[in-house]
């Protein structure tokens, strides 16, 4: 061992000092960052586990599923809304017409 300094308790003791990394290390080093930045992510949302991708797709399908139901009972709703307004309108005007044989006279 000796009087040696590694080189972690030189930048301890230097940290403003200045060093040269390939572009390679630089890269490596930036990935490997943004790979336990993305697991730390994952992990505080609980999407850390070997299924997390299919619950994923599973959420998406379902979201999915969602959205069409909820298309589908919208139009369910205006059509409906559309068929009574014309029977409304198609009794109103035949009992304009008198089709109905009017009321009786007293």
């Amino acid at each position: 061992m000796g009087d040696a300094m590694s080189s972690s308790d030189e930048f301890r003791d230097h940290p403003d000092a200045i060093i040269e990394l390939t572009r390679r290390d630089l890269e490596d080093i930036i990935e490997g960052a943004a790979r336990r930045g993305a697991e730390q992510a994952l992990k505080e949302v609980g999407l850390d586990t070997t299924s997390a991708g299919d619950d994923v797709r599973e959420l998406r399908s379902l979201l999915n599923a969602f959205r069409s139901v909820k298309s589908t009972a919208l139009d369910t709703v205006v059509k409906s809304l559309t068929m009574t307004f014309l029977l409304i309108l198609g009794i109103g005007v035949s009992a304009k017409l008198g089709l109905f044989g009017g009321l009786p006279k007293p």
